[in-house]
């Protein structure tokens, strides 16, 4: 096996990217997609559970619940700054340490959180947690990405990130009776020792990723151990074409992929902002449409669950080469969803059918811009591509932290709140037909 491809595939050579699409999925695959979602379900639990807390943390505390912009911000400005930062480095020291190391951040985080008696013990505690979960995603994604064939790239990628969406589904299902047992705090001591024992379990049961062993030229018998499972011929391989380990932000911009950089970071900050703002602030924003606690926890989850339809449905005509029509598709549902908001009043079950084709056309839509940046970056800059895209998307969640806040203050009904989050979709919309026409003229 050659041990680094960092200056071109040597003659004769397979890299392990063309090998692994030329075979069908293996256990270890199948094992290294369903790790993956396991890692990622932590994110959608960890922002659920916040959110959920807050009502219960603010008439505990006697703080109004728009007091919270902050704790909500300091989370997501973690992930941002950790993502862009942090995350990187996983494609210099692979990828299995750094997800062990940001499970590890994560659940000391969340356990801390639990001890919180203030507002500022909150914004720093959920600040270290953020710093792990923008360590954790992109390099989950990566690796995955890097396991699996290109002909189920975007549908293994898609049931990874929808298990974010899983993640908050299940929160929002189990959390109230957490609560009602455990008070707030148990929510996060529970949202803290499940991430340290899923460290444990990756440290057993995940590969580090082959094209990363060869680039680096390490670990020689985890390397054939690794091939072997995934039934690939040992000699001959070579790691995927790479532009070297400069994996700084200036790669992104070169020819061919400055284009699709700025589009994808776009689209990565308008849905993180409008699905963030809906997961954060629904609960209590429900409250001020005149929904009980009960229904306001049961109504905001909704949107989790047709986050999960639309991210999987979202991936068979991605992996077609059809995602732009399919998002397109999206993008549309969810605008005349969240326009609904204005028009009909509100009451659990039709405001639950809108919030369902809402988390269709964003959470679902925000699971396919994520696959959408697999197909454009290099496997050696995956991390990295990943990595900003997500960075990007963190911003619009801190931005919706605080314009929540200000919703909850404004004169605003809540159904006219919601509608006026068409606005961001619609400019969704015109950024993906520029995606479609920079497509066209490279053709």
């Amino acid at each position: 096996m050659t041990p680094s491809a960092s200056t071109g595939t040597p003659p004769g050579a397979v890299t392990i990217g063309r090998a692994i699409d030329g075979r069908p999925m293996s256990p270890i695959q199948y094992r290294v997609v369903a790790l993956g979602c396991l890692i990622m379900l932590l994110d959608g639990l960890d922002i659920q559970a916040m959110a959920l807390s807050v009502p219960s943390i603010a008439q505990q505390w006697e703080l109004a619940p728009s007091t919270f912009g902050p704790a909500l911000a300091s989370a997501l400005l973690g992930m941002l700054f950790s993502a862009a930062l942090v995350a990187p480095m996983g494609d210099r020291v692979g990828r299995q340490p750094m997800l062990v190391a940001a499970l590890t951040v994560v659940g000391l985080g969340s356990l801390a959180t639990s001890y919180a008696t203030t507002t500022v013990d909150l914004v720093v505690t959920r600040a270290l947690t953020g710093v792990g979960l923008g360590m954790s995603i992109p390099n989950a994604v990566a690796l995955v990405s890097e396991f699996v064939p290109a002909r189920r790239k975007a549908l293994c990628v898609t049931l990874v990130y929808s298990s974010v969406a899983l993640g908050a589904l299940t929160a929002g299902l189990t959390g109230p009776l957490v609560m009602r047992l455990l008070g707030w705090q148990g929510l996060f001591q529970l949202g803290g020792w499940l991430p340290l024992a899923i460290a444990l379990l990756l440290l057993v049961c995940l590969p580090e990723s082959p094209d990363y062993l060869l680039r680096a030229g390490r670990r020689a018998t985890h390397l054939r151990k690794i091939v072997r499972q995934l039934g690939l011929e040992e000699h001959g391989l070579a790691a995927n074409e790479a532009a070297g380990h400069r994996a700084a932000v200036r790669i992104l911009f070169m020819p061919g992929l400055k284009g699709p950089t700025l589009i994808l970071w776009a689209l990565s900050l308008l849905t993180m902002f409008i699905l963030y703002l809906m997961i954060s602030w629904l609960p209590a924003l429900l409250e001020v449409a005149g929904f009980s606690r009960a229904d306001a926890l049961r109504s905001s989850v909704i949107i989790q669950a047709g986050g999960i339809l639309g991210g999987l449905a979202l991936a068979m005509p991605a992996d077609r080469g059809h995602i732009v029509p399919a998002l397109l598709f999206a993008y549309g549902v969810a605008i005349a969803a969240l326009l609904g908001f204005g028009i009909v009043p509100p009451d659990p079950l039709s405001w639950g059918a809108l919030l369902f084709l809402t988390g269709i056309g964003t959470a679902g839509s925000q699971v396919a811009v994520t696959a959408l940046a697999v197909m454009v970056y290099p496997p050696n800059i995956r991390a990295t591509g990943l990595g900003w895209a997500v960075m990007t998307g963190r911003f619009g969640a801190v931005i919706s932290a605080f314009a929540g806040s200000l919703l909850l203050r404004s004169p605003l009904s809540p159904g006219s709140a919601l509608a006026l989050l068409s606005i961001p979709l619609a400019l969704c919309g015109v950024a993906i037909l520029m995606l479609k026409s920079l497509k066209n003229q490279e053709s």
